[in-house]
């Protein structure tokens, strides 16, 4: 039972829960990032209360998770990049081969892939969207703006979050997402829960 609950929090870590807020990726704010072979690298920071969790014990139950979802389902599918406690801040980094293996992993809901391959597994886009040009809104759009481009790829994710993508954003789904730079979001910016129920389109070449 204790082996399971560190594991538990081990995971409630990486998704942001606690009581802070959320290549090697840099700075102080949590974030998604997602390279163009659909790898997906999470950096979390966060203040690290030793009374509550030591780090040792952070770290040897962030490993025999990671070793046993690697024996499920093969080496490397689930990496620790990065983990380090400097003046009482965690920062810890993680790579899984595929959105899958973070979804598996993390228990966020999350795709990644082509456009045309999301439609196929049922994603349907029906939400408004706005257009994006060099890092900024330009207008408002509809997904029948891009379901003709064969080559666009797109993130889905349900989860308050900062995502940025090896590529540049050309449409993104317009409820509670901010656009930060051409490869770069903010999602529920504008909302007090850590969670959502809502699926953000992130839309990139």
């Amino acid at each position: 039972m204790k082996r399971r609950l560190s594991i538990a929090i081990c995971i409630l870590f990486i998704m942001g829960i606690f009581s802070g807020c959320g290549a090697k990726l840099s700075g102080d704010e949590s974030v998604i990032y997602v390279d163009k072979k659909g790898a997906i690298t999470t950096l979390d920071v966060d203040v690290f209360d030793q009374g509550y969790y030591s780090e040792e014990e952070f770290k040897k139950d962030m490993e025999d998770f990671v070793s046993s979802y690697n024996e499920e389902h093969g080496k490397n599918a689930v990496k620790v990049e990065d983990f380090s406690v400097e003046d009482q801040k965690v920062r810890l980094q993680m790579k899984y081969q595929t959105a899958e293996d973070y979804r598996n992993t993390i228990g966020i809901e999350m795709y990644q892939g082509k456009v045309v391959n999301a439609l196929a597994e049922g994603y349907g886009f029906d939400v408004d969207f706005s257009a994006v040009e060099d890092g900024k809104v330009t207008g408002s759009a509809q997904k029948t703006d891009f379901y003709g481009e064969g080559d666009l790829k797109t993130v889905i994710i349900k989860a308050n979050t900062n995502v940025k993508v090896e590529g540049e954003i050309c449409y993104v789904s317009s409820d509670h997402v901010e656009v930060t730079g051409a490869d770069s979001v903010t999602i529920g910016a504008d909302s007090d829960s850590l969670e959502t129920e809502i699926y953000t389109y992130i839309v990139y070449k």
